[in-house]
This record gives structure tokens, sequence and C-alpha cells, in this order.
């Protein structure tokens, strides 16, 4: 599975959930959690992967999920391979310590969710906390779209690049992942 993201900073995140509204998106809200590892052996920001434990919080629904992230393809940002599998305890965490894997970095998202057919669009604030401080990235918007095979990608691009063209109160695109952008300040 290959998951074809862009996301972009807000303006004005209430022009952004009008115009999903008014478009027959349906919405819930939702809350994640994630703890970013890095392997004992291996620098996964050199490598471009990731490995991550996420707390996915969706009204009185929790699951946990542990992913792993490929470097982008193509040279392009947009798009990552995907592996994903749920989990039932925290103790997964604990396993990984005692193998020498560290939390490298928290990243917290609150907001809404709007789907609409296979399109996903994340209107959220963003967080977290590297080495003892708390950042806040304020808001973005996250057009998504998952692709079932690599022959899939370039539409599942075009598809993503063009509703992102049309959403209102939306800034500019960004290239760089929440991480980066968190340990950089």
């Amino acid at each position: 599975m290959y998951e074809v993201e862009v996301k972009a900073h807000v303006i004005n995140p209430s022009s952004v959930s009008e115009y999903l509204k008014q478009r027959g998106f349906t919405e819930r809200k939702f809350e994640v959690k994630d703890y970013y590892f890095n392997h004992p052996c291996r620098d996964f920001a050199k490598s471009d992967e990731e490995l991550r434990l996420r707390i996915e919080k969706d009204g009185s629904h929790t699951r946990i999920l542990l992913t792993y992230k490929g470097p982008s393809l193509r040279g392009d940002r947009s798009i990552r391979e995907e592996i994903e599998i749920p989990i039932n305890s925290m103790d997964l965490v604990k396993i990984l310590k005692k193998l020498g894997f560290l939390v490298d970095l928290v990243k917290e998202k609150r907001g809404i969710v709007f789907q609409k057919g296979k399109l996903k669009v994340y209107l959220c604030r963003v967080s977290g906390f590297y080495r003892g401080k708390h950042i806040d990235l304020g808001y973005f918007v996250e057009v998504e779209v998952l692709a079932k095979t690599n022959s899939e990608l370039k539409e599942a691009r075009k598809e993503v690049i063009n509703f992102l063209a049309n959403l209102p109160g939306i800034g500019n695109i960004e290239q760089r992942y929440y991480t980066e952008m968190i340990k950089e300040i």
C-alpha cells in the first residue's frame, strides 16, 4: 500500500471546514499521538524511514498502530510505502526499548478528518515534543489518498494536488515532514 499525501499550512480553518461540508464530506473529530523511534544501528532521518507507534482516538474508540514508512519514492516526498498493523498493547514500547530503540520525538495532531470516497482531508493543529521542548506548529490540512499499486501513484498524486489547489483558506504546500519541522525549531 502506498500513501499519497500532501499537506499545506492553513490560514483560515473555518474556510476549509465550510468548503468541505458544502461538498458533502463526512466529518469526525480525531486525535493522534505518535511516538517516533530511532534504530540503535542506523539513523532513520538519514535513511528517510520511520518507525512509529500511534495512539489514535476517534470518539470513544482508541486503537494502537505500529507503522513503518519507507523512503520517499521517485524523489517525491508525497509518496511513501506504508506498512501498518494494529497492536493490542503499549507493551510493544517496552520491547522496542529493550532492543535498543529510542523514542526520538513525539508528535500530536488534533482536529477533524473529512472523508468522501477514497479522499481524506485532515484539518488539524500539530504540536510535538523534542528534547524536552514543546513545539506548536499551528494548523495544517493534509489531503490523502491510498494507492494499492505502483501504477496508481501518478493518478493519485494528481488527484491530491488538484483537490488541494481548489481548497480555500490555505497557504503554502509544506514539503517537510512534521518531524523535521519540530526538530528544526
